[in-house]
């Protein structure tokens, strides 16, 4: 009996983590800005080096509701490193299974508390659910094995995806100097703009005006008026002219979402020189 004991405990030892990860559940509302702990409880020493200690810890989200914005470390952060960074990679073909990750190169041996926190904005978007879930955490790419633990946002009001608002396709795609999509909107919306390269990066979100150097959307209603896109749009069709006339937008594939009232509309198009 003694030695069943002994096998178990010495099994136990050597199949728990010692190591684990977990994200905080909230509750948030769409437009809100929220701040998601990240908990460590690290019971281990790690081996460091004169050259390279950096630590990674991967993400998956929900990038339909959820737009990743930096780490954020305050008071009680265990992570004071203000050179950590992160990456964010967009998956065109499921939002829902997008991911982020985080680097930094602080010791953190034997810590427990919260590591950092994640700022997100909550996006329009049909779900009442949106998951961070964190997959893998890495010491100079060597796997630290881990438990993780995903934390649940909760939409308690949604936007419903009941609108016949649509984005045609931009064309021409691909193009050179210009391009343009046609958007209908069945009721009047505010509308805010991202356009993501391959690597996740946010590259336009602005609108111009007679300035078209570095600011590459134009939006008119079917009269030809000209919109800022910080107004107000009423219920009807409007024309998304993209431009390109001093090649300031590098050659390439870019993802452009439109966050409305009510619904996101996407559309990929592509760059070429």
């Amino acid at each position: 009996m003694k030695l069943l004991i002994t096998i178990f405990i010495i099994i136990f030892t050597h199949t728990a983590f010692s190591t684990s990860i977990t994200v905080n559940d909230a509750t948030a509302e769409k437009g809100q800005i929220i701040h998601v702990p990240v908990y460590a409880d690290i019971t281990e020493t790690f081996v460091y080096n004169d050259e390279n200690n950096l630590f990674r810890i991967d993400f998956n989200f929900n990038a339909l509701m959820l737009d990743f914005k930096k780490v954020v470390l305050k008071g009680e952060s265990i992570i004071v490193d203000t050179e950590l960074t992160s990456t964010t990679t967009l998956n065109p073909d499921n939002f829902r299974n997008s991911s982020f990750s985080i680097e930094f190169s602080q010791e953190i041996d034997n810590a427990n508390g919260i590591l950092f926190y994640l700022e997100f904005e909550v996006l329009a978007g049909p779900d009442t659910l949106a998951t961070i879930t964190p997959t893998s955490f890495t010491l100079r790419n060597e796997e630290i094995k881990s438990e993780f633990n995903a934390g649940n946002i909760s939409i308690p009001e949604p936007v419903i995806e009941t609108d016949k608002s649509y984005i045609s396709n931009f064309y021409p795609n691909p193009f050179h100097r210009e391009a343009k999509a046609e958007i209908r909107f069945t009721k009047p919306t505010r509308i805010k703009l991202s356009t993501y390269n391959l690597n996740g990066s946010d590259q336009l979100y602005e609108f111009c005006n007679t300035d078209c150097v570095q600011k590459h959307f134009r939006l008119t209603d079917a009269a030809g008026v000209e919109y800022m896109g910080d107004e107000l749009l009423m219920e009807g069709k409007y024309t998304l002219q993209l431009r390109n006339d001093f090649s300031t937008l590098a050659a390439g594939v870019y993802l452009l979402i439109i966050e409305t009232d009510y619904k996101v509309l996407s559309q990929r198009f592509v760059v070429i020189k």
